[in-house]
């Protein structure tokens, strides 16, 4: 029973001191301590001067296929709206130029469309390789080193915590 007693107050004791430290994450393109957001002087202090470079590179990468992928997502919804539009236009059968007014619109649309799906799948990579680099600094943060002994020490056995 004793034994069992104090295997469960080390392992108490290292899960215990694991938590008193945050834990820094990478999500949606931000390095996170505790589900909040890092600055970059924050950021700059934890990682060493490599990680920071991929960190910083990852994060302008990250944020051109962000803006990168809603421009292209905008010129297509943009496009389907012009088509939808064509339902609403009034046009004659008398009037010639109002007649070919719906295939010039179908036209832009679908050019528009077209050019938007493009933009949209160029910003995917670049989103790929920020999330990359994004993971790799983030990947590389340590933490505080934390060592837990047990063993002789000066005035007999003892449970240590090195840190």
């Amino acid at each position: 029973m004793k034994r069992f007693i104090i295997a469960f107050l080390l392992c108490l004791a290292t899960y215990s001191a694991s938590a008193q430290y945050a834990d820094v994450r990478y999500r949606l393109g931000h390095l996170r301590s505790d589900g909040e957001k890092l600055s970059k002087e924050q950021v700059a202090a934890m990682l060493s001067q490599d990680a920071y470079q991929d960190y910083l590179s990852g994060r302008r990468v990250y944020k051109a296929g962000v803006i990168t992928t809603s421009v292209g997502a905008g010129i297509v919804c943009a496009s389907g709206l012009l088509f939808g539009s064509i339902a609403v236009i009034p046009y004659g059968e008398n009037n010639a130029e109002n007649a070919l007014m719906p295939l010039g619109i179908i036209a832009l649309s679908i050019y528009g469309a077209i050019a938007g799906g493009a933009v949209m799948v160029a910003g995917i990579p670049c989103l790929c390789v920020g999330d990359h680099l994004l993971r790799k600094a983030s990947g590389t943060y340590e933490g505080p080193q934390l060592a837990l002994s047990f063993g002789p020490t000066a005035n007999g056995l003892g449970l240590g915590l090195s840190f």
